[in-house]
């Protein structure tokens, strides 16, 4: 676990000089997650079927549900949301490949926790997982998917 956490922070470290280099205007990312804030965790179910989501059942056993919206462009490619009495409990965005990578959400939330190749951001509720290249991960590494609860 030590060993983890020192690689984490050595990450993180070279995330900053890296990014320090980076004129501001350049650094700056447009949220793209900011689009489905109607579908972020604590809101109707109702905000998603008004947005066209599918929920077929039998995804989770009841009372839960999963219902989820394919995006024709841009970084997200699907957005999921777990759905319990009636209410969004958690949103996960599906990424593209290679549209987002983790210093993209650097810039965005800051410096996130490190567990087991995932990075998390408990102060927002947000988890990102990332796949591992041959045991290498840094701020270049594309994002697979976010999930905030």
């Amino acid at each position: 676990m030590k060993l983890l956490q020192v690689f984490c922070g050595l990450l993180i470290g070279s995330t900053v000089v890296s990014f320090g280099a980076v004129p501001f205007k350049q650094a700056q990312i447009v949220n793209p997650f900011a689009a489905y804030a109607d579908v972020f965790p604590g809101q109707p179910k109702s905000a998603a079927v008004e947005r066209g989501f599918s929920c077929p059942a039998g995804i989770f056993r009841a009372p839960e549900e999963y219902c989820f919206l394919r995006v024709a462009r841009g970084e997200i490619y699907q957005v999921g949301v777990k759905i319990s009495g009636g209410i969004i409990r958690q949103t996960d965005f599906t990424l593209r490949n290679q549209t987002l990578r983790l210093g993209d959400l650097i810039l965005l939330w800051g410096m996130p926790q490190c567990n087991s190749g995932n990075y998390a951001w408990p102060s927002r509720g947000v988890v990102a997982e990332m796949p591992f290249h041959d045991g290498h991960v840094s701020p270049t590494v594309a994002v697979r998917r976010v999930s905030m609860r």
